[in-house]
């Protein structure tokens, strides 16, 4: 709008001013000039900004199915419910055993019936 305004106002001045051709309406014509060439450029970077968010925006939407997918994948090899286990028997030695504490514990209590209680 800047440039139009620009180019508008130099033209106009040279058409109505007592010098048709001066140094002053030969500057405001090539900033005119320059502004509009301003313009047209980052109305070109624009375009291409545009293009290049539609491509970043497929390229993320790529990116996050194949991490839903990867995602499946892996929670479906470490499922729980899938897990085969199996008894393994460990044999305590009695050099890995040491006793830092020891203690009695006593809580007074009845059986009544076939269940025990606390008091």
């Amino acid at each position: 709008m800047d440039a139009i305004i620009g180019a508008g106002t130099a033209i106009f001045s040279a058409f109505f001013s007592r010098k048709k051709v001066s140094v002053t309406n030969a500057r405001r014509l090539s900033s005119a000039l320059s502004k509009a060439k301003g313009a047209f450029s980052e109305r070109d970077d624009i375009a291409l900004a545009e293009q290049q968010k539609v491509t970043i925006q497929a390229d993320i939407d790529k990116l996050v199915a194949n991490f839903e997918k990867d995602k499946a994948v892996i929670a479906e090899n470490f499922d729980i419910n899938q897990t085969e286990l199996e008894t393994v028997q460990l044999y305590p030695k009695a050099s890995g055993v040491q006793v830092v504490a020891f203690g009695i514990a006593w809580q007074p209590g009845i059986i009544d019936g076939d269940t025990w209680r606390s008091v």
